[in-house]
């Protein structure tokens, strides 16, 4: 990946080596001794070394990287789906409540009260 992280989004790219923390890590590497690799005095030779130890652990993660995504996308999948169900709960009541539901019993006691009074001018509305 271009920015170090590991991905934590299993719906995006697998994880890829950064160039800028792979030369930061030869560097580092490059100060410690290392038996298979101070036997080779050529620096290309060691850095192309570490880049295959790096790719090779960076094959290994992957493996377990899509194990992980493949089981966690149904999983955030359900998650999201939870979330909108809940916004839309939220938005009905929110809905109910800003205009509430008139119950049968006065419906219907306003219609016949609203009958008797029709010619008094009363309105009765819900």
């Amino acid at each position: 990946m271009s920015n170090g992280q590991a991905p934590l989004y299993p719906f995006g790219e697998p994880p890829a080596l950064d160039e800028g923390h792979l030369i930061t890590w030869i560097a580092q590497y490059e100060s410690k001794a290392d038996s298979q690799l101070a036997k080779t005095h050529d620096a290309k030779q060691r850095e192309e070394q570490l880049r295959q130890k790096a790719e090779a652990a960076l094959q290994e993660y992957l493996l377990q990287w899509s194990a992980w995504a493949e089981g966690e996308r149904p999983r955030r999948k359900s998650i999201s789906l939870y979330g909108d169900l809940f916004a839309l709960r939220h938005q009905i009541e929110a809905e109910e409540t800003a205009k509430p539901r008139v119950d049968s019993s006065i419906k219907a006691h306003c219609l016949t009260d609203g009958l008797s009074r029709k010619n008094q001018g009363f309105r009765c509305t819900y």
